[in-house]
């Protein structure tokens, strides 16, 4: 009886720590960097792949008509260190001949199966990505989902929680890719974080990486892409445990006024605004690298009429800042180690904000590189973050 009740208890403990390594997000050394809309005949050439991995990607997404298409791209993506996850009809309707054709390129990524799917569209995904890897277990199979604010009947689920646990539940996915474009010529839209905030949860439960969106092209609703709103999108999804950052869109698809690369195929002011932000934000994920994503608050802003705190204490460190648009403030854990992403929610205008530390910290990126040992103050520019280590 003793033993049996032994091996039993082990047997818990098991389970229940098996769970509890799962239940995290761990930041990579180097994230997905994927351009959406990407390269495609004819700028699809080995020249156009240098240039993409010039301005910091390491991934491509892309439609093409056909096969050979797809073919002759990833050839040309060869030997520039960009991983590409192909789309073509192909894949959905002759699923094997596409995966037998397309797995042999080490320039592939994965197969693309649809963009902002129902969950009602997820019956039919399950069973493409059950023959994709009977034939392919190498290489990703890619879903991007709806936005919050999809709403509950293009979703297929009661709300959006229901949406990310059908997709868990009927797709078995190794991430999960979600897109939201929060600023628009009407304002910035307030649903935003409440939209990553959900997201990063289920991820962190699930221990499943997650890719979020940066808009990178100006059209209709859209405003120009400018330097401050891509970071200010960037830092957020970094600031809640994203493993990867994708842009959309890379090319221009038609008369778009500001794409990185217009519909001629030139590289336009966005394409410079983006070789700054990945240059940045590799820095952040290099110092970040194997530490724990903990927890993200929101302080300063103001929400649906409410005012959020204005201070907040976390790893031995208090920050205030007065009410405006707001500050993200997010911690990361590793052992001894612990850091905080700081962004300024703000991307027209600089914000203030102080730290106090208990024994002291030190800045890493986004200021002076300086040890704080009492309270300091910081004017960080529009859509920017701060990187601090406490001690």
């Amino acid at each position: 009886m003793m033993r049996f009740l032994i091996i039993t208890l082990l047997s818990f403990l098991l389970v229940f720590l098996s769970f509890d390594c799962r239940a995290q997000i761990i930041m990579p050394r180097e994230p997905v960097i994927l351009a959406w809309y990407s390269l495609r005949p004819p700028v699809d050439t080995p020249k156009g792949y240098k240039d993409l991995r010039n301005a910091g990607f390491n991934y491509s997404f892309s439609y093409f008509n056909s096969l050979d298409e797809a073919e002759q791209s990833l050839k040309n993506a060869e030997n520039t260190s960009i991983k590409v996850i192909v789309s073509t009809h192909e894949i959905k309707h002759e699923t094997l001949t596409a995966t037998s054709r397309l797995k042999r390129y080490k320039s592939l990524a994965g197969y693309h199966l649809k963009d902002e799917p129902s969950v009602e569209e997820m019956v039919e995904l399950d069973s493409i990505k059950k023959l994709i890897e009977s034939n392919d277990m190498t290489h990703l199979c890619y879903v991007n989902l709806f936005p919050i604010y999809a709403g509950g009947e293009r979703l297929g689920a009661h709300d959006y929680r229901q949406y990310l646990y059908k997709y868990y539940e009927m797709l078995s996915p190794s991430l999960l890719s979600f897109d939201h474009y929060p600023i628009r010529t009407d304002g910035f839209r307030e649903d935003y974080y409440k939209n990553l905030q959900l997201v990063s949860s289920f991820c962190k439960q699930k221990a499943l990486p997650f890719w979020g969106f940066v808009m990178s092209a100006g059209y209709g609703v859209f405003p120009e892409p400018t330097l401050a709103g891509m970071s200010l999108q960037a830092y957020s999804n970094i600031a809640y445990g994203a493993s990867g950052i994708q842009y959309f869109t890379y090319c221009s698809p038609g008369p778009m006024e500001f794409a990185p690369i217009n519909y001629e195929g030139n590289k336009t002011d966005v394409y410079a605004r983006i070789v700054e932000i990945n240059h940045n934000i590799k820095k952040i994920y290099r110092v970040l690298s194997g530490v724990e994503y903990d927890t993200t608050y929101l302080i300063g802003g103001i929400v649906n009429g409410e005012e959020e705190p204005r201070s907040v204490s976390i790893n031995d460190c208090k920050i205030i800042c007065n009410i405006g648009k707001g500050f993200l403030v997010s911690n990361y854990n590793r052992k001894n180690k612990r850091y905080m992403l700081i962004v300024n929610r703000n991307y027209d205008s600089f914000q203030s904000i102080s730290l106090a530390p208990e024994r002291k910290a030190k800045v890493l990126f986004g200021g002076k590189k300086i040890i704080i040992k009492r309270e300091e103050h910081f004017n960080v520019s529009p859509g920017s973050a701060l990187l601090i280590r406490v001690f």
